[in-house]
């Protein structure tokens, strides 16, 4: 049996250590409905085209690091939902707000811990290795750890559109390997996305683990696990 073990365990966050249970449109909509708004289903569909549209503005505006241009973004989104179902858009700045407090006061309503995640980052840190986060989010990320109760798990995270490069794209892992402090053969990468996380990481010489938490899910076959409770069996082997 091997005594190697990782010096520093990365991980993905959606659908790896957070369970999404609501996206930005139900936010929005959830948020909506407590201004007691008529909104349907089909104002999500408005929301989430919306969106898509401006994403390269929004983009930019992350990566600039302009929290007012964040704000007006998410704010006109809103607005042009609200519009568009013959809704008056007086309430947008409300509706930004209550749905920021839905996704990131503590407890987060709409983002969860998956139950093995707490256990398995304990278990990381007892044997003294460090934790980071690798998630093609943007510069909430770290809210979201708080809200979730894993921030005092994470020694370090990278957010895809504030470094500027998204998974798998190999610069965002050697940034990792940069900030890390070790080296790529001393680093085990987790993810749920066969493109995104195993493939990605091991381009980088990355050490990569694929959690198959569904089993709709296509099998690679290779460095496997179906929960986190499996992970350190992964460099045991």
């Amino acid at each position: 049996m091997s005594s190697w073990i990782p010096k520093v365990v990365t991980f993905d966050c959606a659908s790896t250590l957070l369970d999404v249970r609501l996206r930005e449109d139900g936010v929005v909509l959830a948020a909506a409905a407590e201004f007691e708004l008529p909104l349907g289903d089909e104002a999500g569909e408005t929301y989430r085209t919306q969106l898509a549209s401006r994403i390269d503005e929004y983009r930019a505006a992350v990566q600039a690091q302009d929290q007012i241009r964040i704000d007006n973004f998410w704010v006109t989104s809103i607005e042009h939902m609200l519009v568009t179902h013959g809704v008056n858009s007086e309430p947008a700045v409300a509706i930004y707000r209550r749905a920021r407090e839905i996704i990131f006061a503590f407890p987060s309503a709409a983002l969860f811990p998956y139950g093995d995640v707490v256990p398995c980052l304990m278990r990381l840190r007892r044997q003294g290795i460090r934790v980071g986060v690798v998630s093609n989010w943007d510069n909430t990320l770290d809210l979201a750890l708080t809200a979730t109760g894993l921030a005092p798990y994470v020694d370090f995270s990278v957010a895809s559109l504030v470094f500027g490069h998204e998974k798998p794209d190999v610069r965002i892992f050697e940034h990792v390997i940069a900030i890390s402090g070790v080296g790529r053969t001393e680093i085990v990468h987790v993810g749920d996305d066969e493109d995104d996380d195993f493939h990605g990481a091991s381009s980088a010489g990355i050490r990569s683990v694929w959690l198959r938490r569904s089993l709709a899910m296509a099998d690679l076959g290779v460095n496997e696990i179906s929960s986190l409770d499996e992970l350190e069996d992964t460099w045991r082997a």
